[in-house]
């Protein structure tokens, strides 16, 4: 996928979840979504550019048989391209997912084959097009992953697989790219570039809709540096949620907020250092279930 200019939405950063975030959330207002940024910076005779993108996608393994299907969003259970909205696989039983957002130019697991939610930055571009210096997201960042699944009826909803209130979860960096070997995503330099804790900080079911709310905090810098492979990121839905079997859930719903972050660009061609403020970029990612 290709990168476009990004959507500036800065906001003030918000110390936690309140109730009142959370019935709003709940409530769904249409968000904006991120595409990549490119706002320049200027110095006496060079200008850098940077490049970031935040995406979400959800899945259902297996369209032809809600018993056995898994449904939501995860970094784990299989890489699936990117499918257009509404979209059903031709032959029964296949996958089905829609993504949002701008992935990374390999897609979030390989080439062609996209999963989960998260962010990736990459090094300062040049006026030539090409990478000079670092990008980093300092240790610290957090983000808000929201979820919403549908059911008929109020009497059917329960909560999703891996919904574990008030606990904190830990996330390693995972420091390679399993996927190089197999010639996909060769611009990436980990598969999970930074560790974070997940803390899921509320659920408030609305009718027969479950939402909840996972806190993300980065424990480590993201960095990202010129040469071979440039590109870095990180996977919040190694904390991510599903059902499974899918039953009768109606559709589900995604939204990835950054909540508080700066992108810090350290470029190594005259030009300036600068940092941008990430508050407020957003993705939000819809799957109807039929």
């Amino acid at each position: 996928m290709t990168t476009s200019d990004s959507l500036e939405l800065n906001q003030p950063a918000r110390p936690g979840l309140t109730r009142r975030r959370l019935v709003g959330a709940a409530a769904w207002a249409a968000p904006a979504v991120l595409a990549a940024s490119a706002v320049p910076a200027y110095a006496a005779s060079r200008i850098v550019t940077p490049k970031f993108g935040i995406f979400g996608q959800l899945f259902n393994t297996q369209v032809g048989d809600r018993e056995s299907s898994m449904m939501g969003t995860d970094s784990y259970t299989v890489p699936i391209a990117n499918e257009a909205a509404w979209q059903y696989a031709a032959v029964n039983g296949s996958a089905d997912s829609v993504g949002a957002g701008t992935f990374t130019p390999g897609g979030t697991i390989g080439n062609g084959q996209y999963g989960g939610a998260g962010i990736w930055i990459a090094p300062p571009v040049a006026e030539d097009g090409s990478y000079t210096g670092t990008a980093t997201i300092p240790a610290g960042a957090r983000f808000y992953l929201s979820y919403r699944f549908e059911f008929p009826s109020v009497d059917e909803r329960y909560d999703p697989e891996g919904w574990d209130q008030n606990v904190d979860h830990t996330f390693v960096k995972q420091a390679t790219n399993p996927t190089t070997s197999l010639g996909l995503n060769p611009s990436l330099n980990a598969y999970s570039g930074a560790g974070y804790t997940a803390h899921q900080v509320g659920e408030a079911p609305v009718g027969a809709t479950w939402v909840g709310v996972v806190e993300i905090v980065t424990t480590e810098d993201l960095v990202a540096t010129a040469g071979d492979t440039p590109l870095a990121q990180i996977l919040f839905s190694h904390a991510g949620l599903l059902y499974q079997p899918v039953g009768d859930i109606v559709s589900s719903q995604i939204y990835v907020e950054i909540i508080q972050g700066s992108l810090i660009l350290d470029p190594k061609n005259g030009a300036e250092q600068q940092t941008i403020d990430l508050r407020g970029n957003k993705v939000h990612t819809y799957l109807k279930i039929r």
